[in-house]
């Protein structure tokens, strides 16, 4: 793996083997806020970014986890939730788009994994237009071609000298992440016991104005 660093003191070109593929020119840039590696490739058959970022369990958020998840395409923008609205998604022979992310542990790659079943890959996605739900899976083909970039990027993450902080910041991140998660359901569990509460006094008030009167009260006690 070649390394060189330019006038960015962040970014840096990168040249790795993706087998069948062949080689991949990578502008790699950390980012050691979010903790997410940004990957710009370049090659013949397959240009764009990927974002690779550690995947993490929610209710285990290990610092030192070797799963991975690669999105493909750039940061999201601002408001943005879905992968199709990432930039410069991945396409591969000019034609094919992939979309959303593919999630695996990067120690598979390290043992030789090159192929979607090795590395354990779910399906690849595609943009299509002409699908109902505007997603496609990629050609077999093309699915072998994406896996072995994958494991290719998936090396060069593991070896990074500052993958330790990459993981580390990103943990961070799920951390925040997830204690906003909490306050906001307990706000929400909050809220809804409010409307509970005000629901039970509105149907009480509901029945008292439509009780009808039993009879009028006798009067000197007859």
């Amino acid at each position: 793996m070649d390394i060189t660093i330019d006038h960015d003191p962040v970014a840096a070109d990168v040249v790795l083997d993706a087998g069948p593929v062949g080689k991949l020119s990578v502008r790699a840039r950390p980012d050691l806020v979010t903790g997410t590696l940004a990957c710009h490739v370049s090659n013949p058959k397959i240009t764009g970014t990927f974002t690779l970022e550690p995947a993490f369990d929610l209710d285990d958020v290990d610092p030192g986890t070797t799963r991975l998840i690669i999105h493909y395409g750039g940061a999201l923008p601002p408001g943005a939730r879905f992968g199709r609205h990432r930039p410069d998604r991945p396409v591969i022979h000019r034609t094919t788009c992939l979309v959303d992310c593919s999630v695996f542990d990067a120690e598979r790659a390290r043992e030789g994994a090159r192929t979607p079943r090795e590395l354990g890959l779910d399906v690849v996605w595609r943009r299509d237009a002409c699908s109902r739900h505007h997603n496609a899976p990629v050609p077999r083909r093309v699915a072998h071609q994406v896996a072995a970039v994958l494991a290719a990027l998936a090396l060069h993450w593991l070896d990074r000298p500052d993958l330790d902080q990459l993981r580390r910041a990103a943990a961070r991140r799920a951390i925040r992440r997830h204690f906003l998660l909490v306050r906001q359901w307990e706000a929400i569990t909050q809220h809804e016991a409010t409307l509970a509460r005000l629901r039970r006094q509105f149907t009480r008030m509901q029945e008292l104005l439509h009780e009808e009167p039993s009879g009028v009260a006798p009067i000197g006690g007859r």
